[in-house]
């Protein structure tokens, strides 16, 4: 149960990694966004039915994240199958994320990547993405390598320090993780993904109420949070 928690806090980082980069992306219309939404969701249902949860699980992020901006801006449009859909993905999120804590020992169904080696002349943005799937392949040891090059390149990058914490406390190095995670979350007091790696440190130090008020405290911020929600229920279960 505790390697639940720690497994869905790191899928937590990395999807929110992915769902940053798109960030600057132009307004769309609103047919333009809900189509890309649906296009989206269809490919998450397709790769849910291949069973290939971790494709399935990035995918719903992505068609939710999309659902939730259309939503934002265009509250008036076709609001009750905007609401309807961001409804479908935050279940199917729930219940996938529930599946991939069950299957905590078994392989990824993804394809490893063929360079496992950082390569020194390599960008910091590439060096995190690689780091990014070998995590996602529950390859901490291996991403871990990729990230200790991207801090050599930029100390202070705020990605590399979390995908760094998220693989150290992947492989029970939680008080070299929660230091760079505390040390973010000082910094960045709105960054929810270092009080999650926090909360999983603390889990894997059996360390329940402090692991707790972390995800309260990410609740707080945003109360809607599928991962706090879900990481808290896992937390209540393990101190039963």
């Amino acid at each position: 149960m505790k390697q639940s928690v720690l497994l869905i806090t790191v899928l937590s980082v990395c999807l929110s990694l992915i769902v940053n980069t798109n960030a600057d992306e132009k307004k769309m219309s609103a047919s333009e966004r809900f189509n890309k939404a649906y296009k989206t969701l269809v490919n998450a249902d397709q790769y849910r039915d291949k069973k290939e949860w971790s494709k399935a699980l990035a995918l719903y992020n992505d068609a939710l994240d999309d659902y939730k901006t259309l939503s934002d801006q265009y509250p008036d449009w076709q609001s009750g199958m905007v609401k309807f859909r961001i409804k479908y993905c935050t279940d199917q999120i729930s219940a996938l994320m529930k599946r991939l804590g069950k299957a905590e020992t078994e392989k990824n169904d993804e394809v490893p990547l063929t360079n496992t080696t950082a390569d020194s002349s390599q960008t910091v943005e590439k060096l995190c993405e690689d780091a990014r799937l070998l995590l996602r392949e529950q390859r901490p040891a291996e991403a871990k390598e990729f990230l200790l090059e991207a801090l050599r390149k930029d100390p202070d990058n705020e990605k590399t320090r979390l995908l760094i914490a998220s693989a150290q406390c992947m492989l029970g190095e939680y008080d070299d993780a929660l230091f760079i995670a505390k040390t973010l979350s000082e910094e960045f007091p709105s960054n929810t993904e270092a009080m999650l790696i926090m909360s999983s440190c603390y889990v894997g130090m059996d360390m329940f109420e402090e692991a707790e008020k972390e995800l309260l405290k990410v609740l707080e911020i945003n109360p809607q949070s599928t991962i706090a929600n879900f990481n808290l229920k896992q937390l209540q279960s393990l101190k039963k």
